[in-house]
């Protein structure tokens, strides 16, 4: 099932290409169902998606990207760092940090899916002399 931003995104590549073989922004917006306003809108935005400079956090979530930002983490090499040295704990820190977080970090530094531990299994106490429950 293809998404609304995969859809957007299908839609400007296409914009951006049809422009780049000399359509003019009204036969765009035919074939895209739009006006012409708007199709110029779909160029422009593709076209700054293109220009643009990658950045380090390229290929994570806005939550992740900001987890990471939180823990003066700045580039590629310091969130591996944090991440081999254990700085990047799901649940305690940085803040809104969890597994889904940490799965996704570990993924985007190459590093082998993250196990979940195992819930800890709570015994009753008992007295160590009569075996009693307490």
């Amino acid at each position: 099932m293809t998404t609304q931003t995969e859809i957007s995104s299908q839609r400007r590549k296409l914009a951006y290409d049809l422009r780049q073989q000399g359509q003019t922004f009204v036969e765009i917006g035919k074939r895209l169902g739009c006006g012409v306003q708007r199709a110029r809108q779909l160029y422009v935005i593709e076209k700054r998606w293109k220009n643009r400079e990658p950045h380090w956090s390229d290929g994570l979530s806005v939550r992740a990207a900001n987890c990471l930002n939180n823990v003066g983490v700045n580039s590629r090499e310091d969130a591996f760092q944090a991440y081999r040295n254990g700085n990047l704990n799901p649940l305690k820190q940085p803040r809104c940090y969890g597994w889904i977080t940490h799965k996704e970090v570990a993924a985007w530094l190459g590093q082998a899916e993250p196990m979940k531990p195992a819930p800890r299994i709570h015994l009753a106490k008992t007295c160590p002399h009569c075996g009693e429950k307490l």
